[in-house]
């Protein structure tokens, strides 16, 4: 009998347990993040893993693990300020003033999944 775990983690990402399973170069592969969701903790795909260790185009990779999985997962979105085109992306918001980090992260991931068209 398993019990699910109640906190505000778990609540926020839609979990029931307060695990992750991080990002891993190179093991992250859609398998393991659609199952480490399905048992109920937070997996965290790692896109270079997935298109250059996994051979996967992002987005159908993408597509492949929500097809294993109904249950929420992560990004690792490797944002370098060196990155012309992430610094830009970045640029375009600001920090509102009452800053919350996961509501933040929230709204960036929205824009991230707009752009990806997923």
């Amino acid at each position: 009998m398993s019990k699910e775990i109640q906190t505000k983690f778990t609540k926020h990402a839609g979990v029931q347990y307060p695990i992750i399973c991080g990002a891993m170069y190179p093991c992250s592969n859609p398998e393991l993040v659609s199952a480490a969701s399905n048992g109920g903790g937070l997996a965290i795909m790692q896109p270079v893993s997935l298109t250059y260790a996994h051979g996967w185009e992002l987005r159908k990779g993408i597509n492949y693990i929500k097809s294993m999985t109904e249950k929420p997962f992560g990004f690792n979105a490797l944002i370098e300020k060196s990155n012309k085109k992430s610094s830009n992306f970045l640029s375009n918001f600001t920090k509102p003033d009452n800053f919350n980090c996961l509501a933040w992260f929230k709204f960036i991931f929205v824009s991230f999944k707009t752009i990806l068209e997923l």
